[in-house]
């Protein structure tokens, strides 16, 4: 992206090593609060013209990934490893992932996943679908390219237990339940006037209904709706706010 160099430059440093660009990736890290994205594009569509492939380093990572990788429509997209450390016991990091997977399909992009530490980490990867992984679990630097992947992590991945979905898979802190719906209000019993009704619910915004109990059983449900669409025509409110609620606005159940 520097105005004074020389892009073919690259190529012919390339081809005197004799090398095909078609082999190799270029990989763009994004860390700055500013880009410029149209300079960026501009540069990636010149090299990618030659033959080379262009990766997304660390997404999650900077301040702008997002739109970098829409910009940019990369072949390659690294997801940093802060998402794929505790995956396995994280609800959130492990639908970012999966999200970032269901996009990287719609565009055609291969998803790595960074920082692959665990036995438990590599199984949710591959459940995923996520093809690539590199991290200490699969090996360490070394001066020579592995030759194949050690013999515990293949059994590793020809395992075909899907455990993604398993619920002790995910720390049930995490996980929504039932128990996020549950709102507590008030009660009335049976004898309650509609008049009594009526003062709950004006009292109180936020009070849709109204649960009937009686000595501790529910016998129906009061709609804040009903009654106050009931109260809204002339003389209602007059002629019924000392009658019993139950019979007129109650849900029976």
């Amino acid at each position: 992206v520097q105005p004074n160099f020389d892009k073919s430059a690259t190529l012919y440093y390339i081809e005197k090593l004799g090398l095909n660009p078609r082999n190799i990736i270029i990989e763009l890290t994004e860390s700055a609060p500013s880009l410029d994205f149209k300079l960026i594009y501009r540069a990636a569509e010149h090299y990618r013209n030659m033959g080379f492939k262009i990766a997304m380093d660390d997404l999650g990572e900077g301040f702008s990934s997002l739109r970098l990788w829409s910009e940019l429509q990369p072949d390659y997209v690294k997801i940093d490893k802060h998402f794929i450390r505790g995956i396995n016991t994280d609800q959130v990091k492990l639908e970012f992932v999966r999200s970032i997977q269901q996009i990287a399909q719609s565009s055609g992009a291969c998803v790595i996943a960074e920082g692959i530490e665990t036995e438990a980490e590599l199984l949710v990867i591959k459940d995923l679908k996520i093809a690539y992984g590199q991290g200490y679990l699969l090996g360490r630097p070394a001066p020579k390219m592995l030759a194949q992947l050690p013999e515990e992590i293949k059994v590793l991945l020809n395992i075909n237990t899907v455990r993604v979905y398993q619920a002790a898979a995910i720390n049930a802190q995490n996980r929504s339940n039932v128990s996020k719906l549950i709102k507590y209000v008030p009660t009335v019993s049976p004898n309650a006037t509609n008049e009594d009704v009526y003062h709950l619910f004006q009292n109180n915004s936020n009070l849709y209904s109204l649960p009937v109990v009686d000595q501790g059983r529910p016998v129906g449900l009061i709609s804040r709706y009903s009654m106050i669409d009931g109260f809204a025509r002339p003389y209602q409110l007059e002629l019924m706010a000392n009658a019993y609620a139950l019979p007129l606005w109650i849900s029976n159940h």
